[in-house]
């Protein structure tokens, strides 16, 4: 087919594949082409330098709030803006006596007392500051050992102990009654195995501790209808046929595979009320393995814990 150059308007035998919006007979007319579209470039514009007021051409995009015509300039400009600097004023030197001049800043922070360090040296090497260096430390009586021991004035009050070992020692004897949190006290009970008093507190009287001794304790047994913690063997009951690997599944799905306490990743499911055969979605929820042992003990808090995250969500199988 017979296309027209947009450029020249010189025709062109080309196949219909080759057929554009826009057709060229060569390189250079769709350059001219291009050129001739290219929107005009902005021209340059005349600005003034803010500090010895030269003009200067500048294109619109580098026009600034403030322009200079060279470094030099900007320089000058900049130190024009900068703040005075204090002045210095007169001192005398705490050693020889003499006069000298210092910035009024240093003497602010506390410097500017000699005049050279020759006289900072001999005024160090005096008895009068060694007797202040001295005054600077107090002595204070350590309350275990009574020794004294100085320490500087401003950790004076909390300071209590002259070297870590006395700390370790006080510490010791915060336990029991020597503590002001101690609110227990030794109560008499009798050994089941033995028919023996002796002496315990209540707070520990679980496990190996109900006994007077751990040989009454072993003698008993801990497995069993011996165990403190027996509930008449429901461990040993079958889970029923429905609580299978496909409910297991269902269940990890509908959770996300999240454990309900930390939010973790979890594949063990828990029965609420800690009942085998109740295998209702509402009372299964799925847990992590470091979170599953936490619910065997207190059950109560975590049934109710645990059954206000299952409602909260919504959770319901159909």
């Amino acid at each position: 087919m017979i296309v027209q150059c947009d450029n020249c308007g010189k025709s062109i035998n080309r196949r219909p594949s080759y057929n554009r919006k826009h057709n060229f007979c060569c390189r250079r007319c769709y350059h001219e082409w291009r050129r001739g579209r290219a929107k005009p470039r902005p021209g340059k514009i005349t600005v003034q330098c803010d500090n010895c007021d030269k003009s200067i051409n500048r294109k619109p995009s580098r026009n600034r709030k403030h322009n200079f015509c060279c470094s030099k300039c900007y320089q000058e400009w900049q130190r024009g803006r900068a703040k005075p600097r204090p002045g210095k004023i007169t001192m005398q030197c705490e050693a020889c006596g003499g006069g000298f001049e210092t910035h009024e800043s240093k003497v602010k922070i506390g410097w500017g007392r000699f005049c050279s360090r020759g006289c900072q040296s001999i005024w160090q090497s005096s008895t009068d500051w060694r007797y202040i260096r001295q005054s600077s430390k107090v002595l204070v009586t350590c309350e275990v050992c009574n020794c004294q021991f100085k320490v500087k004035v401003g950790v004076a009050v909390n300071r209590r102990f002259c070297s870590i070992a006395c700390t370790v020692v006080w510490r010791q004897t915060l336990s029991g009654k020597d503590n002001a949190n101690f609110k227990n006290a030794l109560k008499t009970f009798v050994c089941p195995a033995c028919n023996i008093e002796f002496m315990a507190y209540a707070s520990s009287r679980r496990g190996e501790r109900a006994f007077c001794s751990s040989e009454c304790y072993y003698a008993q047994g801990i497995t069993g209808e011996n165990h403190y913690m027996w509930r008449g063997g429901v461990s040993f009951l079958p889970y029923p046929s429905v609580f299978n690997e496909r409910l297991k599944k269902a269940i990890r799905e509908r959770d996300d595979y999240k454990c309900a306490i930390c939010g973790e990743w979890g594949n063990h499911v828990h029965h609420i009320d800690a009942d085998k055969q109740n295998c209702v979605s509402t009372n299964l929820v799925t847990l992590c393995g470091k979170c599953h042992p936490k619910t065997q003990h207190n059950r109560y808090y975590w049934e109710g814990r645990l059954s206000n995250v299952v409602h909260a969500r919504s959770y319901q199988l159909y």
